[in-house]
């Protein structure tokens, strides 16, 4: 309304009858002017408030970390194991009962810097690489493979079914570290090991992979799991069966996600300005295990790791938050296309259309995977599901670029659950 006064009196031609009027005018309306301003604000964000999307508390940061640069004290990123903070042991003996036993032994485990197409080509070879056990008198050549490292991955599983149990809408993690860990197994030995007890240390040597091993690295994201007592007597709710157990925000934080550990008496959990509020049919007071997803942390947005930080973040949105709230259905390539952007990794992406496939034998080149594979679907059974093939415009990303397209696709499948949906890119 400002600028349209402006204008109008931009154009008056005599000097004295603008100046005259535009004081007028700006003594008499801009006091309206504000408060209307002022009220349409509010108004805003009140609606943009009541539609907020529930999934800000949830986002989900990752990247990997050199083991001894684990920060003990952190507040924003920990090991996705406990385990992790402490340097890999393993049993000399035991190694050696096993490898007698022609059983194969885990070493160590290790990050490799390759793409996924790269991966799996690795995998369908079934490499054999050679490797030592030092003693102080001799040294014996083993066999060493690579197999997929799954830890990781069952614990994001884990975390999955954690949020279902909380009734949180589970938006995919763009976590591609934890799908490139690899153990470091040995095989077999060519000799004999004799009365051989005891070893210096077990060497091996990868080949062409040597330069793209990373070792001693391990996955960390913003997740921590934290024990709580709830504060004073539960209170009981108006259905006079259940009760309320208020746990403040004293050490915690109104900005994060929380989730109530499994096997606990929990009916619902929900936050407002006194703290978390979980209902359950427990009388009395009791300690409550909670994962906290944390979200407000100047560490989680700036650029001090080794390895990208990763998220799965949206951009706050009032379209997309309305669009959440309704679990509106797709269809239209304007829509996927917001529903692409609608992550902040995946802004510069583009889909360029999209292809209908009888069955995934029709599939020329195969570059995504499923980053939710644990979610089975145990309504439809993919024999009678079509492919539905995404293609996204050609861009220059490192060797995280089939993985940034599998992340996207596999949210796009919670959305398309009648397909089995596969992305491709040149």
């Amino acid at each position: 309304m400002k600028e349209i006064i402006q204008s109008k009196l931009d154009r008056m031609s005599d000097l004295q009858q603008r100046r005259i009027l535009k004081n007028m005018m700006l003594d008499v309306f801009k006091g309206i002017i504000d408060y209307q301003e002022d009220v349409n604000q509010e108004i805003e964000n009140r609606l943009f408030n009541e539609i907020q999307d529930r999934d800000d508390n949830f986002t989900i940061y990752n990247t990997i970390v050199k083991r001894e640069k684990l920060d003990i004290v952190s507040d924003c990123l920990f090991p996705m194991k406990e385990e992790d903070y402490e340097e890999e042991q393993y049993d000399k003996k035991e190694i050696l009962e096993k490898i007698r036993n022609n059983e194969p032994v885990k070493i160590t485990k290790i990050y490799l810097k390759k793409s996924y197409p790269e991966l799996i080509k690795m995998e369908r070879e079934k490499h054999k690489f050679k490797g030592l056990i030092i003693s102080e008198d001799k040294e014996i050549p083993i066999d060493i493979v690579l197999q997929h490292n799954e830890e990781y991955i069952a614990i994001e599983e884990e975390m999955y079914k954690i949020f279902m149990q909380n009734a949180v809408r589970w938006t995919t993690i763009n976590n591609p570290y934890i799908r490139k860990f690899y153990d470091v197994v040995i095989a077999g030995c060519q000799e004999d090991m004799g009365e051989l007890n005891e070893f210096e240390e077990i060497v091996f040597d990868l080949a062409e992979l040597e330069e793209d091993k990373c070792v001693g690295y391990v996955p960390v994201w913003n997740i921590k799991k934290t024990t709580i007592k709830g504060e004073g007597f539960p209170l009981p709710t108006k259905d006079k069966v259940n009760y309320e157990h208020v746990i403040p925000y004293k050490n915690l934080g109104y900005e994060n996600g929380y989730l109530l550990a499994p096997n606990q008496n929990m009916i619902s959990l929900r936050k407002n300005k006194d703290g978390i509020i979980i209902t359950s049919n427990e009388s009395n007071s009791i300690v409550w295990e909670l994962f906290a997803v944390l979200q407000e942390n100047n560490s989680l947005i700036n650029d001090q790791y080794e390895f990208s930080l990763l998220s799965n973040k949206k951009k706050k949105s009032f379209v997309d938050s309305f669009f959440n709230k309704g679990d509106k259905v797709i269809r239209s390539y304007s829509e996927l296309n917001r529903m692409l952007k609608s992550f902040e990794v995946t802004n510069d992406l583009q889909i360029k259309g999209i292809n209908i496939l009888d069955d995934l034998s029709a599939l020329e080149k195969d570059i995504s995977y499923d980053f939710n594979s644990y979610i089975v679907d145990e309504i439809r059974a993919d024999k009678f599901r079509k492919v539905l093939v995404i293609e996204f415009e050609a861009m220059e990303l490192d060797y995280l670029k089939n993985d940034l397209i599998s992340f996207i696709t596999s949210e796009i499948q919670q959305y398309f659950p009648e397909y089995i949906c596969k992305g491709v890119i040149d």
